[in-house]
């Protein structure tokens, strides 16, 4: 499985690890496999790619794509410090600096019947209605609920409308009280995006 998820094209998949310090606006080295070992892991956060269908059209006869988002901070004695947001507005930084090359890499693995890129329409989360801290936290970054009433397994849908153009898109996210993500780098060549 570990594979799938690693060369997947529909698949994007961050492990989430402490900070390596409190330096914001230098860059640092990450050094493998002190800096991802499994004591300075806090969780994950992925990306799973699928077709639009004819109902989120907005009148554009060509293939579109969503994006669902899930984050998950798995110890609880480290959740409400702040990382959930940090993590989430880093991934939508992310997304948004490199939608062009993810998009081409899913359309490379996907069979299409239209022969135009797809258009990425909008990301998306989906979160059990009873859930009041992780829906005040997508919607503290600018996504909005599809419906006030659960769907049939009790959760909400809020959706974060992608903004046209390329990475200008980063300028509609409400960066208040975050920085922005710290350089890092690594030897990258044994890893890969994917």
């Amino acid at each position: 499985m570990q594979a799938s998820w690693r060369n997947d094209a529909d698949k994007l998949t961050f492990i989430i690890c402490k900070p390596l310090g409190s330096s914001p606006n230098s860059v640092q080295q990450v050094v493998l496999p002190r800096d991802d070992n499994p004591e300075r892991m806090l969780g994950d956060i992925n990306l799973f790619l699928v077709e639009g269908d004819d109902s989120d059209s907005d009148g554009d006869p060509g293939p579109s794509v969503v994006g669902e988002i899930e984050i998950m901070i798995a110890r609880k004695d480290l959740q409400r410090n702040g990382y959930g947001r940090a993590t989430l507005l880093a991934f939508l930084w992310y997304i948004l600096s490199y939608r062009s090359e993810i998009l081409q890499e899913y359309s490379s693995h996907i069979v299409q019947q239209d022969s135009n890129e797809p258009a990425w329409k909008y990301l998306r989360v989906k979160i059990d209605s009873s859930n009041a801290r992780s829906i005040g936290l997508f919607e503290s970054v600018g996504f909005e609920k599809m419906s006030e009433e659960p769907n049939y397994f009790g959760e909400l849908e809020l959706r974060w409308f992608m903004p046209e153009g390329g990475t200008e898109g980063r300028e509609s996210i409400d960066w208040r009280n975050f920085e922005k993500p710290q350089i890092l780098q690594h030897n990258a060549k044994e890893h890969s995006l994917r």
